[in-house]
């Protein structure tokens, strides 16, 4: 669940659609510009683990944007958000043949939770 609730929110921070099927191979967005983004979205806090993608169907994306949901506070959070070449330098390849990004690429111990007022309001 948390897994489309990331690309519905994706598909509104990019002004995109969410693709056509729900498995959609290898991306999960297309913004108006045709630009097809992978989006993953994790519930974990901290710096362990990691966040897989299929090596088969990677180039298909031309965008990775990676999610964290906290639970507590209901929000969403955007860990990275690069371009495919970008975001493969971070990628490692597992025992079972996937690519992975670790967290620990990702999290940022010193990072501060945003105010309410660095939030733009808008009509």
């Amino acid at each position: 669940m948390i897994g489309r609730m990331g690309e519905l929110y994706v598909a509104m921070y990019t002004n995109g659609n969410m693709a056509d099927a729900v498995n959609e191979r290898g991306y999960d967005v297309v913004t108006k510009d045709n630009e097809r983004i992978s989006v993953k979205t994790t519930a974990r806090i901290g710096s362990t683990g990691f966040v897989a993608f299929n090596p088969n169907t990677l180039d298909l994306a031309d965008r990775v944007i990676i999610l964290r949901f906290n639970q507590e506070e209901m929000e969403l959070k955007i860990l990275l958000d690069a371009p495919i070449d970008e975001a493969k330098r971070l990628m490692t390849e597992r025992p079972d043949g996937k690519l992975s990004i670790a967290m620990s690429k990702l999290f940022n111990v010193d990072e501060k939770v945003r105010s309410d007022e660095q939030i733009k309001v808008s009509k």
